[in-house]
């Protein structure tokens, strides 16, 4: 998947005409294939879409660093391509050699640093801004992989909570860009190399659109096709796409694992009925805490699987785990599973997932002793 990024981030010296156009794209420097694709639609919008008066910058989202910027100066011999061309022959090998040199593999991506480094380098928030970004849209932080969405194979979101917290708390929250850091800016989300569900996709699209209108700005596009995107940003689309909110707040600072909900569960008078949103349910879980035995203020919580016609007697299946905070994230760990008329199956987590949630090997084993089985 494309996880980094090349962004043409808007930082100008001299102001522009508000008829100009103005444009970032944020691309990766690693891609699953060559970038030649992308430097063949880049050149094409260049020839095409930039005239007389109009701004387009490329970057390196990978370290979020400028390639070029293209700033064409307002005057009518500028509408020739061969005399665009020409005058910044020299930018373009630029933008040209940073996607050929494109190196093969996985493609990390800061989506949030390129938007809060455009937002932090604007001269004129005033003046509309479209920004494409390229690539994953799986948000990663070297320092913080409790905070990654993308969490060995399972997707994760930020809580509604982060959106309004300070950075200082949250990879997540709001820095220095503040609330209007993104104003006039129209955002187009390119996951090329994404493989996602489509639970996946909405709670991913959920989150950019509210991180983006916090600060003011809108999300118009997401596509998955290079040339869709590159039509759309040459549109100058602006309507933002209608998209559902993706959680509700937690009150936590915490990321949420998509597409494995914990609803509240009602039982009623009668054991076999189940409601849940006032819809009659299958299933349902019902679960128990304990205090870890060796680490203090940490529950450990075994869930049991019922269906209503068989409860209390019969469960489908037991699983236990327990969660813990760090760098404002919460982190579960899966101790193991149980199903009827058998022993329990222990899992073995990884040095990965201990180190991002900073529990030893020991404590982790010593929280299976306050896992609460059903007795058969």
């Amino acid at each position: 998947m494309y996880k980094h990024l090349f962004t043409a981030a808007f930082a100008a010296t001299l102001a522009m005409p508000a008829s100009a156009g103005n444009w970032a794209i944020a691309a990766p420097t690693a891609l699953p294939e060559d970038g030649g694709t992308l430097k063949d639609e880049n050149w094409q919008f260049f020839l095409r879409q930039i005239g007389p008066g109009d701004r387009l910058g490329v970057f390196d989202a990978t370290e979020v660093g400028q390639i070029a910027m293209i700033a064409v100066p307002d005057e009518p011999r500028f509408e020739s391509p061969k005399r665009r061309a020409k005058t910044f022959a020299r930018e373009n090998a630029r933008i040209a050699a940073f996607f050929s040199g494109s190196q093969h593999g996985s493609s990390e991506t800061d989506t949030l640093g390129v938007l809060r480094h455009i937002a932090l380098n604007r001269i004129d928030p005033n003046i509309p801004l479209d920004v494409m970004i390229v690539g994953s849209a799986l948000q990663s932080f070297a320092e913080l992989p409790g905070l990654a969405m993308d969490q060995d194979g399972v997707l994760f979101v930020p809580s509604p909570d982060h959106l309004d917290a300070n950075i200082a708390d949250t990879a997540y929250g709001i820095g220095a860009e503040g609330t209007d850091g993104l104003r006039n800016v129209y955002l187009h989300m390119c996951p090329v190399t994404d493989d996602l569900r489509d639970d996946e996709v909405a709670a991913l699209q959920g989150f950019y659109a509210a991180h983006v209108a916090r600060r003011e700005g809108k999300l118009v596009t997401w596509s998955d096709d290079l040339t869709t995107c590159f039509e759309r940003l040459a549109a100058q689309v602006r309507a933002p796409l209608e998209i559902a909110p993706y959680s509700e707040p937690t009150g936590a600072l915490e990321m949420i694992r998509v597409g494995v909900p914990v609803p509240e569960i009602i039982v009623q008078t009668a054991p076999s009925t189940v409601i849940m949103e006032g819809i009659e349910v299958d299933q349902f879980n019902l679960f128990a805490s304990a205090p870890h035995p060796t680490l203090a203020g940490v529950e450990v919580t075994t869930g049991i699987v019922y269906v209503p016609d068989a409860f209390p007697d019969t469960y489908e299946k037991a699983y236990c785990y327990f969660t813990v905070q760090k760098s404002g994230a919460q982190q579960r760990l899966d101790l193991g599973e149980k199903f009827p008329g058998q022993s329990p199956i222990w899992e073995r987590a990884s040095p990965t997932s201990l180190d991002a949630a900073g529990v030893s090997r020991a404590d982790f084993d010593a929280g299976r002793v306050a896992c609460q089985w059903p007795e058969t």
